[in-house]
């Protein structure tokens, strides 16, 4: 059984004749959460949420994360498994669903999963270096200044400026084609294959983490490590604007959403599946729970640390990968078994991140699976392709300047890139879907008004934030434009569609009523026109305020066989209009922060402007092209796909019958054969 939306076009309600093509699935429910949630916890888990946290005032962070995990990260990802599962489909055929002009914007995602992958794999090269270092008979960065030596100058060789790409450091060169051959043997049989390593890989870290804690906190100095991690609450960080930024990219980067990941990672699931809603809330809260927990583990060994040197905590923490590569192996070395922990440490760091190197490779191969042309092709073929390209991609993070440009792409991938592309989903699915058939029903007239208001009040809402500050003031401005500017559009909104609605129910029209009401329908003792009047208001909610929205929702409910009730109401305004203002304003204020310093982490301005014009692209020029040209572009895709493939068999063909074989043309004559048999004797013939 498919979902009801996959067998109905979005815009016309014609069921196609031909049957789905039947799709990959996870071995069960275990599986897929094991799998969703090591794509969520990833090397971000370990350095980059504790170390906000101690950043912002100890346990103060808490707070502003809670309130964004709820808000922004749970809905959005909620959003992505249920487009998984109601269209059966990885992230381009979702979006073709919704539009065919958004196809493209799918494939983008997937092209920008692939984009993180080589940077990321660049990390996990780092990793197994320095796994292969513990080896030895004596720790490399034992000594003074030694840690810093080694990473930035025996492993990384790094050059003086971005600018100085001059040599490839062979260490993180060879460490990197290990990387991609384990992913490709990871991913090499989809879901089969990745389902199996995830079982391994999501439980060992957590284990080995708990291993390092139990241990650490029985040093001394440990607990001063875990006061400064969450036991200090500074409640004037909450004043701080860019705490709340932080917060909200934190939640919504960690939880591995628009990546193209949970939609296909959920369109392997049953459809029939009813355990959507509770697998989003094990998933989001896992990922915390692993954040919070690996915090524990971190500080313990720094306050250790601290107490060892004779300084204060604040005075040995480090973030980024000076935490993972620096900081830490140097306070492991205080530990009683040094080699042992730090083994441990980066076989941890290893299976933290690989996992969510795997899922962004799924969520391209998803892409380039349900494509005419990736359908011809075997996984493992797909695989192979994909992780040689990505090997040679990623020789640039394999350079002397390569940190730079991990550090680069990581900021505005974060920052700026994954921001637009999950805006795009929440417009797509609140505004697009379905969009023909709700102006049919609501005229056009309404549905641009609402729309073109709320879009003109959330723009100045931004305006009002980014402009003026973030005090009281600013604020109760900027709520009150975006209030103000929807609230009037919804009037003019709904008087348009009620003048529409009068007259082409009204006799003589020569137009039909809406929603089936026939003129002068009423019951027994009603007012005149209150039949009317009630359903024309329906009919206005449900086409204008809910809209597309809507029906996503009514067509999830129908795969989980769920209830209509306050909690779906509440996830449809939150997606249709809470998440594109959010989103917005974050990508408003990175760019005003960015702006303000002269370019971001003091790169020269013409580098950075290359990197992000080459960036966006690269991900985005298949959105647009296909958005201009979806038949177009669509069909010479295939027809390149159809060319490859038939010049590829008539070559096998003519070579097999050196081999003695039959011709494939042949085999393919007599298959034709077969099928006219069959077909004839039902009669379709």
């Amino acid at each position: 059984m498919t979902s009801r939306i996959s067998e109905v076009s979005s815009d016309t309600g014609e069921v196609p004749t031909e049957e789905p093509q039947k799709r990959e699935r996870w071995s069960g429910r275990v599986t897929f959460l094991l799998a969703a949630i090591g794509s969520a916890v990833g090397t971000g888990n370990l350095w980059r949420f504790p170390y906000l946290n101690f950043k912002y005032g100890g346990g103060a962070f808490m707070l502003p994360y809670a309130i964004c995990l709820f808000s922004l990260g749970i809905p959005l990802l909620l959003l992505e498994l249920g487009m998984g599962q109601v269209f059966q489909g990885g992230q381009a055929k979702a979006m073709d669903c919704i539009h065919p002009r958004l196809r493209g914007f799918g494939l983008s995602t997937g092209i920008a999963a692939f984009a993180i992958a080589t940077y990321y794999n660049a990390i996990l090269s780092w990793t197994v270096v320095y796994f292969f270092s513990t080896l030895s008979a004596e720790l490399p960065w034992k000594g003074e200044d030694m840690a810093e030596r080694f990473f930035y100058q025996d492993v990384l060789e790094r050059s003086d400026s971005i600018s100085q790409v001059t040599k490839l450091a062979w260490k993180v060169e060879n460490a990197m084609a290990l990387v991609w051959y384990f992913l490709y043997l990871a991913t090499r049989r989809g879901v089969k294959s990745a389902g199996w390593v995830v079982s391994v890989t999501m439980p060992l870290p957590l284990v080995l983490l708990l291993v390092i804690l139990l241990h650490g906190i029985t040093k001394p100095g440990a607990g001063a490590g875990i006061h400064a991690y969450i036991g200090h609450w500074d409640l004037s960080a909450l004043n701080d604007p860019q705490m709340w930024q932080d917060a909200a990219g934190q939640v919504v980067l960690s939880l591995s959403c628009a990546q193209g990941t949970m939609v296909a990672y959920s369109s392997w699931n049953d459809a029939r599946s009813t355990t959507l809603v509770a697998d989003n809330y094990i998933i989001a809260c896992s990922n915390s729970a692993v954040s919070i927990f690996a915090g524990f583990a971190v500080y313990s060994v720094l306050g250790h640390m601290a107490h060892v040197q004779g300084k204060a905590v604040t005075e040995v923490v480090a973030s980024g990968p000076g935490l993972a590569f620096v900081t830490y192996p140097r306070g492991l070395l205080g530990l009683p078994g040094a080699h042992l922990f730090s083994l441990l440490f980066f076989v941890i760091l290893f299976t933290l991140g690989v996992d969510s190197a795997i899922s962004m490779l799924e969520a391209f191969s998803c892409v380039v699976k349900d494509s005419p042309l990736g359908a011809r092709f075997s996984m493992d073929a797909i695989m192979a392709a994909m992780c040689l390209a990505g090997f040679f991609a990623s020789l640039l993070y394999c350079t002397d300047a390569g940190y730079y440009y991990v550090d680069l792409m990581d900021h505005y991938m974060i920052a700026y890139l994954l921001l637009a592309i999950a805006l795009v989903e929440c417009v797509s699915v609140g505004w697009i879907y379905r969009l023909r058939h709700n102006a049919a029903r609501a005229g056009a007239a309404a549905l641009l008004v609402h729309l073109f208001s709320y879009l003109l009040g959330a723009l100045l809402f931004v305006a009002l934030l980014v402009g003026r500050g973030s005090g009281a003031g600013a604020c109760a401005a900027a709520v009150a434009a975006l209030l103000g500017m929807a609230g009037g559009g919804l009037v003019a909104s709904r008087a348009l569609y009620l003048r529409g609605a009068r007259q082409r129910s009204a006799v003589g029209a020569g137009g039909d009523p809406p929603a089936g009401v026939a003129a002068g329908e009423q019951s027994a003792g009603e007012q005149p026109g209150g039949t009317m009047e009630t359903r024309m208001q329906d009919e206005w909610w449900d086409a204008v305020v809910v809209g597309g929205m809507n029906d996503f929702v009514r067509e999830l409910r129908h795969c989980l066989h769920a209830d209509e009730g306050l909690f779906w109401t509440a996830f449809t305004v939150n997606i249709k209009y809470v998440q594109p203002v959010a989103l917005l304003l974050l990508i408003a204020l990175g760019l005003q922060k960015d702006i303000q310093g002269g370019g971001y982490g003091g790169y020269s301005t013409q580098i950075q402007a290359t990197t992000v014009a080459t960036l966006f692209t690269v991900v985005f020029s298949s959105g647009v092209l296909v958005a201009i040209f979806p038949q177009l572009t669509v069909t010479a895709i295939a027809a390149l796909g159809q060319h490859t493939w038939d010049r590829a068999t008539s070559w096998i063909a003519h070579c097999w019958p050196m081999w003695g074989g039959q011709r494939s043309s042949d085999r393919q004559s007599e298959y034709r054969v077969h099928v006219d048999d069959d077909m004839k004797a039902e009669g379709a013939v």
